[in-house]
């Protein structure tokens, strides 16, 4: 029963997502504004319940390493397919000066980045652009399982404007 109760919770904050991603189409086709494309938007929905269910559950406080070990738990369970400490190669002048470690790469499509601090900030944001420029990936996604409700932030790198 509680199993039940935490399923509909989930996907009422899914709901939610959703809910107010077509309020803001519907809003834009009305006021005649361009429409966005939300890049790989399944996917992001899918990604952010898992990490709305792993916080539901843990909730803040404990390390990023415990958090990931969950979240991965919660993909494998909902069969969306990623890869873990993935090794990116970081080149200086055409030098490999070090390696980067993606905490997740979803599908090959996205990286996760996992956070804990007390609030998202522009630093995080810049590190992912960088990321996303060393992988040749256009999105990322920061989630900060630091605080009382989970906090996430796409972040997009993409030559389109009508890309979020």
């Amino acid at each position: 029963r509680q199993a039940d109760l935490a399923h509909v919770r989930v996907l009422l904050m899914c709901y939610i997502v959703l809910t107010k991603t077509k309020f803001v189409e519907f809003a834009a086709n009305t006021l005649g504004m361009a429409m966005t494309e939300i890049l790989y938007k399944e996917l992001s929905f899918a990604v952010i319940g898992a990490a709305m269910e792993v916080h539901r559950i843990l909730g803040p406080g404990f390390l990023e390493s415990v958090y990931q070990a969950a979240l991965e738990k919660e993909l494998v369970l909902r069969r969306i397919p990623f890869c873990h400490q993935v090794e990116l190669p970081v080149t200086y002048k055409g030098d490999l000066i070090g390696v980067y470690k993606a905490d997740l790469v979803i599908d090959g499509k996205m990286i996760i980045e996992i956070k804990g601090p007390s609030r998202l900030n522009a630093s995080h944001q810049a590190q992912a652009l960088h990321y996303l420029a060393a992988t040749g990936l256009q999105l990322a996604i920061l989630i900060n399982f630091g605080m009382s409700s989970l906090e996430f932030r796409r972040v997009v790198k993409s030559e389109s404007k009508n890309l979020q």
